[in-house]
């Protein structure tokens, strides 16, 4: 098919890196992307797939005695298990040492809440299978997730550290973040 707005944005007339149009029709949405002189890709989607394919990204920072805790979070998608359904979510974690001292952290303990279920709580040996040492001005990042039944929740936590220069143990709290399924809130 011989798109005219194709033709016209892959002439070169743009130098910048990314250009992105998006149109919106009573039954389609239809993104068309450049990227610096590669030709144009069009991605059309109906409405209400559009809709349950938005991804919603949250970010959070957190500085807890000199440890600067960011959450990103995304929706990945709903499925159903053993007649249920489940909401996945992944998270990304950055772990910055703003202090002076060298730490590691030790453990981790998460409260998960649900608005259909009681909450639950984990706890384990560092995070994803890592203890992580960072000394003054590192930062240790980390990708997990979460499945929920419900189509809302929310997760919070504490990371025990403990300082090299004293060997005292001590606790940094992981900002609450939302796990939302987009398409349910406005």
């Amino acid at each position: 098919m011989n798109y005219p707005i194709i033709n016209f944005l892959n002439n070169n007339f743009f130098n910048f890196t990314i250009f992105i149009i998006l149109v919106i029709t009573s039954n389609f949405i239809i993104f068309f992307t450049c990227f610096n002189s590669s030709p144009c890709n069009i991605n059309i989607f109906t409405f209400n797939s559009f809709i349950k394919s938005i991804s919603i990204i949250t970010l959070i920072h957190q500085v807890t005695k000199g440890i600067k805790i960011s959450v990103e979070v995304k929706f990945e998608g709903t499925f159903t298990r053993k007649s249920f359904q489940q909401h996945a979510f992944t998270y990304y974690i950055s772990i910055e040492n703003q202090g002076k001292d060298t730490i590691q952290l030790v453990s981790r303990h998460w409260k998960i809440l649900e608005s259909t279920n009681r909450p639950h709580y984990l706890k384990g040996n560092g995070v994803v299978g890592v203890k992580p040492i960072l000394k003054s001005g590192e930062i240790y990042s980390y990708k997990s997730g979460c499945l929920i039944n419900s189509t809302v929740g929310s997760m919070s936590g504490k990371y025990t550290m403990i300082n090299f220069t004293n060997a005292q143990k001590f606790s940094v709290d992981v900002p609450n973040f939302k796990l939302s399924v987009p398409y349910i809130l406005n």
